[in-house]
């Protein structure tokens, strides 16, 4: 995926659409990631929102595809965690028969074979940390320095 880096980059040079690219190459994967851990889609789709909306606010400069990657999933991933601990209750609201099908045509969209979705199913069974580190290194292909970074463990 190179096409996220040069669309943030032209972004910042001045050009007002470019950065639909930059949106198009992680939006989808960055709500599958924070779905995992807030189980609700609306609240997976605002996250990423937000996600974005620091991108363009803080206007950081990568210099590999690989540095933003890393960066949008950790602030993600932040996001969410912040999100959780400001729930009143601890138990994660019961997924709708609506958000059960945009999750369900969300992971058509993302898993592109039966070994994946065995995979995303053993996940659900592991605690937060252990199914964050497989969904980065499996689902997102991060290397093992990014997942790291992305769950601050460097």
């Amino acid at each position: 995926m190179t096409n996220g880096l040069d669309g943030y980059r032209a972004w910042l040079s001045g050009s007002r659409d470019a950065l639909e690219s930059t949106v198009g190459a992680y939006n989808k994967r960055l709500i599958f990631y924070i779905f995992g851990m807030l189980g609700d889609t609306s609240s997976a789709e605002d996250t990423a929102a937000d996600t974005f909306l620091r991108l363009l606010v803080k206007k950081p400069k990568f210099d590999s595809e690989e540095q933003l990657c890393t960066w949008l999933y950790k602030v993600a991933r932040n996001l969410a965690l912040d999100r959780l601990r400001k729930k009143k209750s601890g138990d994660l609201p019961l997924e709708s028969a609506e958000e059960r099908e945009d999750r369900e045509a969300l992971l058509g969209e993302v898993l592109d074979s039966e070994r994946k979705t065995q995979l995303y199913s053993a996940l659900s069974e592991l605690n937060d940390e252990y199914r964050s580190v497989l969904t980065l290194l499996y689902f997102e292909e991060l290397s093992y320095t990014d997942v790291a970074k992305v769950l601050s463990k460097n």
